[in-house]
Order: C-alpha cells, then sequence, then structure tokens
C-alpha cells in the first residue's frame, strides 16, 4: 500500500476476557477457557474445545467480556443441556427458548456463563456453537465477524501489528496442522486464526504485520504466506517478523534461539553474539520463503529484523550475519531494522523512585508537573536521562539510523509510545504511589502535548518511516498503561487524540485508508486530450486524468454484474466541467459486497481535484447515501440497513451536499 507521509500502526492488544477492545460481535470469541468444578476425568472435549459430557457433579464455567456499557445480549447455541449464568448477568426467561437465550448485563462488572448438564439423553447432541452478541448486532452475526464499533476504532492506521493477537511471545506452534482453527470456541490463548487476521485486514484496509512462531517449520511458514498471498486484498503491503524481542531473556523464543546459536555458531565471540546470528539466519530463511511464495510480487513484503533499541551493537551484529552471506539485502529478503523506542523514567536507580515518592507526599499536582518536567526537558530527578526522557529515544533511534540509512534499510518501529509504568521486578508495581501517579499522567492531556513532540520528532529523524504505536486500547494498572485509550468505547484520551492529530497532520485528506498505488496496477492508467472526453478505464486499479475540457471519468466497466467490486481508483479531472460517474441508473458502482460495517475501503473511487459549482458526482437514483467529513475530505456511503459502504473520498472538500444538484446529479 502506497502510505501517506509518516504512517502510524497500531499493535493490537490480545485476545482476552478483560480487554476493552471486543473485536468481535460473537463475544465468546475472546472468553476465558473453560475452568472445571469437580474431577477434572468427568469432563471431555471436541477438537473445538465444546464440552461433549460432564459425568457426576462436575460443571465447567467461563467468563467473557463486559464492553462496560452492558444491555442487552443474545445467546445462541445448538445443542441440549443446561446453560447457567453468573455475576453480571441476568436472564430474561420469559424471553428465552432453547438455542437463544436473552440476557441482561450491568456495566463494570465480570459476566459468566456455566454448563451443568450436556447432552442429557446420549445421543451426541452437546451444547456448542455458543455465541454471545449484542442485541442491535444479531442480525449481523450470520455475516459479520468483527464488532462494528471495533472496526471504526482503528480508523486511520496504516499498519496492524499482530503480536499479541497471535499469541507470539512463548508460542508452542510449529506445524501448519497446530494452528489456531477458526471453528474453535474461542480464540484465547493459542491466537487467532491466519483466516480472521486476513479478514480484518481486507475489512479494514490497512496493511498487517504478521510475527511468525519461533518454533514454525518451513512448512508452516509456506503454509501462511501462501494463504495471505491466495487472500489478501492484492493492495495491501505485508510486513513480516521471526517472533518477537528474540533477544528479550524473559521470553521462550530467546531461549530457543540461544540454545539453536550456541550448536551452530560455536565460534561465536559469546553466547549473545551466536543467538543473534543465529535469529538473523533464521529471519533470513522466513523472508526468503516469503519472497518466493509472492514472487513478481515480493516486493509487497517487508522483511524486519528486530533488535533493541537500547543496544545497537544487536543491529550491528544482524547487519554483519547478512552481509558475511553474500546475499544483498532484497536477495536475504530484509527491508527494514525493527525498534522500540519507548520514552521512560529511569526508574533502575533508587534515589530517582525515591524522589518521585518524594513528590507524590507534596499532592499529585505537585508530582505530575515534576513528571512532564522530567519527560520534557530532565534535570528534576537525581539520575535521570540527560536532556530528559525524550532526549533517550531521539539518542538510540540516531545511532540505528547511522546503521541503516547506508544499507537503504528503513529504521521502523515496531512498537512505541510511552512506558511510564513501575518495573515489575522487586514488587515495584505494588508501589501504589507510583502506579496511582504513573496512570493519571497517561491520562493527563500533558501526555498528548508529549505524544505530538514525541512522534513527529520520529517523523524528521527518519524520513516518514513507520511508527507502530503499542498498543490499541487496554486497561490501565499498576502493570502499564499500554493503550492509546482504555476502551474503544473511550471517545476521546490524550494519547489517541495526539496520535489521530499526527496521523491527520500528514495525510491530507484526512483518515480514509491511503489511495493504491498506480505502480501496483498499471492495467488502466489513462490521460485524456484537450478537448471533451468521456473516459472508461474498466475493472482494476485504475488512474484516469482527464485533461482540459468537459470530461465523463468512469472508473469501472459498468457492464460487470458489481461494477467496482474491490476496485480503487484515481479520478482525476483536471480543467473543465467534469462528470465523475460512481453509479448508473441500475446500479451504485465500488460496493462492497461482503457488507462491510463503518465503512468498508475495499472499493472506492477517489476524487482528486473536484471544483465545487463547475463539476458533478453522478449517482445512482437506486442507491441511498450519506455524506461524511475527514478533516478535508467527504466520504460518500451507500447505506444498506446497517451497513456503510464508502464508495467515493472526494479530496480537498468539505462542502458537498447531496441536495445540491449544481454537485450531484441522478440517474
Amino acid at each position: 500500500m502506497n502510505n501517506p507521509s509518516f504512517p502510524i500502526g497500531t499493535n493490537l492488544n490480545g485476545i482476552s476476557n478483560s480487554s476493552p477492545q471486543f473485536p468481535f460481535i460473537d463475544y465468546f470469541k475472546s472468553s476465558r477457557d473453560w475452568s472445571i468444578s469437580g474431577s477434572e476425568n468427568q469432563v471431555s472435549f471436541d477438537a473445538d474445545g465444546w464440552v461433549t459430557s460432564l459425568d457426576g457433579d462436575t460443571s465447567v464455567r467461563t467468563s467473557f467480556p463486559n464492553n462496560n456499557l452492558g444491555g442487552q445480549f443474545v445467546v445462541l447455541y445448538e445443542g441440549e443441556g443446561t446453560i447457567g449464568y453468573t455475576g453480571a448477568v441476568k436472564q430474561d426467561k420469559s424471553a428465552s427458548v432453547p438455542g437463544r437465550d436473552i440476557v441482561n448485563i450491568e456495566p463494570n462488572k465480570t459476566p459468566g456463563l456455566t454448563i451443568t448438564e450436556t447432552d442429557p439423553n446420549n445421543n451426541g447432541n452437546y451444547i456448542r456453537n455458543i455465541q454471545i452478541i449484542p442485541a442491535e448486532y444479531e442480525n449481523l452475526a450470520e455475516s459479520q465477524t468483527f464488532n462494528p464499533d471495533f472496526l471504526k476504532s482503528l480508523e486511520g492506521y496504516q499498519v496492524m501489528r499482530f503480536m499479541d493477537w497471535m499469541s507470539t511471545n512463548n508460542s508452542q506452534i510449529s506445524d501448519w496442522d497446530d494452528r489456531p482453527d477458526i471453528e474453535s470456541a474461542n480464540y484465547f490463548g493459542e491466537g487467532v486464526p491466519v483466516e480472521i487476521l486476513v479478514e480484518l485486514a481486507n475489512q479494514t484496509g490497512i496493511d498487517p504485520w504478521f510475527t511468525l512462531p519461533h518454533l514454525a517449520t518451513d512448512e508452516y511458514i509456506e503454509n501462511f504466506a501462501q494463504y495471505v498471498e491466495d487472500n489478501l486484498n492484492p493492495n495491501l503491503d505485508i510486513y513480516i517478523e521471526y517472533s518477537n524481542e528474540v533477544w528479550n531473556s524473559g521470553l521462550n523464543q530467546t531461549r530457543y534461539a540461544q540454545a539453536q546459536g550456541s550448536q551452530q555458531f560455536p565460534d561465536a565471540e559469546n553466547l549473545a553474539e551466536a543467538t543473534r546470528y543465529w535469529y538473523t539466519q533464521r529471519t533470513i530463511e522466513m523472508a526468503q520463503i516469503w519472497d518466493e511464495v509472492f514472487g513478481q510480487n515480493k516486493d509487497r513484503v517487508t522483511g524486519v529484523v528486530g533488535t533493541q533499541v537500547a543496544n545497537d551493537l544487536l543491529a550491528t551484529q544482524s547487519l554483519e550475519y547478512i552481509e558475511s552471506t553474500g546475499l544483498s539485502y532484497e536477495e536475504a529478503g530484509i527491508d527494514a531494522i525493527g525498534v522500540a523506542p519507548y520514552f521512560r523514567l529511569e526508574l533502575r536507580d533508587q534515589s530517582n523512585v525515591s524522589a518521585i515518592e518524594g513528590w507524590v507526599q507534596q499532592g499529585q499536582d505537585f508530582a505530575l508537573d515534576q513528571l512532564f518536567k522530567e519527560i520534557t526537558v530532565g534535570g528534576v530527578m537525581p539520575k535521570g536521562y540527560p536532556g530528559g526522557s525524550l532526549q533517550r529515544p531521539i539518542d538510540m533511534v540516531t545511532s540505528h539510523l547511522a546503521l541503516t540509512e547506508p544499507r537503504g534499510l528503513d529504521l521502523i518501529a515496531y512498537e512505541g509510545g510511552q512506558s511510564v509504568a513501575p518495573l515489575q521486578r522487586g514488587g515495584m508495581e505494588n508501589n501504589k504511589a507510583l502506579a496511582d501517579l504513573f496512570i493519571a499522567a497517561n491520562r493527563d492531556p500533558r501526555m498528548g502535548d508529549v505524544y505530538k513532540q514525541y512522534l513527529n520528532t520520529w517523523d524528521e529523524l527518519t524520513g516518514d518511516d513507520l511508527f507502530v504505536h503499542f498498543s490499541d486500547v487496554s486497561t490501565y494498572s499498576k502493570f502499564g498503561s499500554w493503550g492509546s485509550r482504555e476502551s474503544i468505547y473511550q471517545e476521546s484520551s490524550p494519547k489517541y487524540d495526539a496520535i489521530q492529530q499526527v496521523i491527520g497532520n500528514h495525510s491530507g485528506p484526512g483518515n480514509p485508508p491511503p489511495e493504491p498505488d498506480p505502480d501496483l496496477d498499471k492495467d488502466n492508467n489513462l490521460t485524456g486530450t484537450p478537448g471533451n472526453d468521456v473516459i472508461i478505464s474498466g475493472a482494476g486499479n485504475d488512474r484516469i486524468s482527464a485533461g482540459a475540457g468537459d470530461d465523463v471519468l468512469i472508473g469501472v466497466n459498468d457492464q460487470n454484474i458489481n461494477p467496482g467490486l474491490g476496485e480503487q481508483d484515481r479520478l482525476k479531472g483536471d480543467a473543465g466541467a467534469d462528470t465523475f460517474v460512481l453509479g448508473n441508473s441500475t446500479k451504485v458502482f465500488y460496493k462492497d459486497n461482503s457488507a462491510t460495517i463503518s465503512g468498508g475501503w475495499k472499493g472506492r473511487a477517489v476524487i482528486v481535484d473536484f471544483s465545487s459549482g463547475e463539476d458533478r458526482i453522478q449517482l445512482s437514483a437506486s442507491g441511498n447515501y450519506q455524506l461524511e467529513v475527514a478533516q478535508n475530505s467527504t466520504r460518500i456511503f451507500e447505506i444498506s440497513g446497517l451497513v456503510k459502504d464508502v464508495i467515493g473520498v472526494v479530496n480537498n472538500t468539505t462542502d458537498l451536499n447531496l441536495q445540491n444538484l449544481d454537485q450531484f446529479v441522478f440517474v
């Protein structure tokens, strides 16, 4: 995907019943694994995790998410048995029938579901395929995977890193047959199936970043890559990484790499170097498999070597190893070095901790003033980072740029943002004074100002290289305040607002996904004459520049059943009174027939230079339309029930009115 200047992405918070992300229409997909009451040898499960039998007094229980709004939910299931509810859930028994329960959930409490009996007639008809759906979305459950509110929460981001969704850290998956199954009762623990990851990328138009399990076989990697190549929207790019932070000694993948490195590189100077060489070797092997699968389209794949931002020796060792192979970086499949340039307070020195505790004793307002002064300019803590906390990532990024720029590699932030949290060592996370102060700092408006300065500095240093924030949402606690928001239903927060403002400042037309790179599909790259032209580009991702004259621009083949389905066209009228055609008398063009919610971006026309009062947009009278202004552009949606489907984006225009016949013509 041809990202706008300075693309910003996000890591996605892991799947959990306690996560404030609520990604799926079916809340049961985020539920915890079953807990068992009674003897474990009196319960059995099928391959998908559904309970097939319960004997004696054995029962099972799970907890599922509560979106903090509460309200009515529909519980659908197949089979016979007894389902009960605990905690915040109250069943409306008068409205419930077998296979469909109506429940009401109280806000801000943990909801639970129990099974105390299943398959009572011993005929194999056990309770299975449980779905827990917000009542307002029940009619979407059969056709939609994702919560429409979750999809909306991702608007503006250019990349989604799936590290936590794939349960990458400490993964035990190695063989393709062991991968997460789309039919599993839930996606808690083993991770989200590749089919769902690709579906989310396609539905949002956001480039995916995959972190492959450290035990993955070559067959696993090839099959994963082949599925992505076969099913991902061809206008999307892909980022790939071997596992995550294979330098962090607290992770199993690092210990595995240490064992492999010590065997394969016995002549290395030390274990750290041997580990790094082996990690880089395996990253190359992974990247080459992806490049082979994608063939002539391998430029869509960005191979990332992850490293520790605080230790540029690791990056140096990786680069040394690649160059020792005799391969070019392109042949090795390596395009970028990935770092995590968090800014933080220096808490490893007890004198700094004592200083912060002293601030708190003088009141939270004083403590926050001191904290933000330490972050921005420094000199407040006795042993803080010279120049302040923000200077630390600047220095470390600069040292890595000295390695990447001469080699033509990108420097990418695979994670980043604030790390203003107690250290999880020595019980510091239980220091309530520190934990409460750091949570308050993340909610303080000044954190938004810090974020804007921080992100713009990254942009200036790297020259618009990708920055992937950690993370989209999270519950703030003594263990950290990592999310840009505390829930997808939190409309505003300092960090989220700052990120969106920086995105808007760099993307021109606002938050919509960027228009496709015309180089990805050169089937139709048309230029008109100085006269009055009718230009029809047909199917494909087209670029039309009409030239002077009163022109008609049609970016689709209107003889197709679904004109414009999946197409992303760029229409430029140039001088003259031009007509941009987004529909005819029988069909709405660019409709996404997968019923995308909250603005599906699979198909759309981007109108580059609409001149209000001179140009017009042609729409089919058979459609129902809505306009939404996003910063400096207007999105045109076709509405069918609850489904909003973007069919056009009009750049640099905010004064459109569907009732203005000088702007719109309906046929």
